[in-house]
């Protein structure tokens, strides 16, 4: 097995979730920035655990696992199924924990309270009245996005706001957020989508980008209005063909693809280091 090498932020990161757990705290939540390498982080908790003989779980979205070996990657979905098959982890970490307060998730922690249990997340912070304390009683805190960057760890990046006339009276908030359809019907106006296209032209020409939409039918229009740009662009969402998605985000990798837009399915885990632009076209109340 290859020796993992950490960077300075991130031994002081996995020493300080250790110092939780030696001080009895059982639960405990690891907040670091995308891009800080928390799946390198957690691999290196994850040998030091099976090093000493305990079994570990990695709790992912999409996944399968097998229940005979002490490091088990499996989705929520698959092991809140299997509880009764599998052996009871001593050590439990839970990628983009801020999902943790769903039914599924609160079954596996439930069903394994002596585990020792760590979240990983870039967004602690949600919205709609939602508590990440409900589970976890300590947080373990990374550096920031702009320390990293200071540091040469992260690429530093450019933001743009371009006015775009978009009108948010009227729009409801339901749990923190903008109602779904209400938004999509703001978004979906024509000149505002036209706008979409009008300013990657104008700040990102070329360049490779992921378009994030409201949903699948504003995807699918805003993919249309770059095509009929001459723009390179392809759709894919959570019920597109696998071999089909597979595909054109191989498509995307390869640079056939210049802008791809997506609907909620590439908003965590997704690595991609030949994208160049980020393309926000949904408003929102998140931090």
């Amino acid at each position: 097995m290859s020796e993992i090498v950490l960077r300075p932020y991130q031994k002081d990161f996995v020493g300080n979730v250790r110092n939780e757990f030696v001080h009895r705290h059982k639960r405990v939540v690891g907040v670091a920035p995308c891009g800080s390498g928390k799946t390198v982080m957690a691999a290196y908790m994850v040998r030091g655990a099976v090093s000493k003989g305990n079994r570990v779980v990695f709790l992912v979205h999409r996944d399968e696992m097998r229940t005979d070996i002490p490091v088990q990657i499996a989705s929520v979905q698959t092991l809140s199924r299997r509880l009764d098959k599998v052996n009871a982890p001593d050590f439990i970490i839970c990628d983009e924990c801020h999902h943790i307060l769903a039914n599924t998730y609160r079954k596996i922690i439930d069903a394994f309270p002596n585990a020792r249990l760590l979240g990983l997340t870039a967004t602690p912070q949600r919205m709609g009245g939602i508590n990440l304390g409900d589970v976890f009683v300590s947080m373990v805190k990374s550096l920031t996005v702009d320390e990293l960057i200071a540091n040469k760890n992260l690429t530093p990046f450019k933001y743009y706001a371009p006015e775009i006339g978009v009108n948010l009276d009227g729009v409801r908030s339901k749990f923190g957020e903008y109602v779904t359809d209400d938004i999509s019907n703001v978004m979906s106006n024509s000149k505002i989508i036209g706008g979409i296209v009008e300013n990657y032209r104008k700040l990102a020409n070329g360049k490779q980008a992921i378009c994030y939409c409201v949903n699948v039918r504003h995807s699918e229009s805003v993919t249309k209005a770059f095509q009929a740009a001459g723009i390179a662009a392809a759709h894919i969402d959570g019920v597109t063909d696998k071999k089909i998605r597979r595909r054109i985000v191989e498509m995307f990798r390869n640079g056939r693809v210049k802008v791809l837009c997506n609907a909620e399915l590439f908003g965590e885990g997704f690595d991609v280091p030949n994208c160049q632009c980020v393309i926000l076209a949904r408003p929102t109340k998140s931090l």
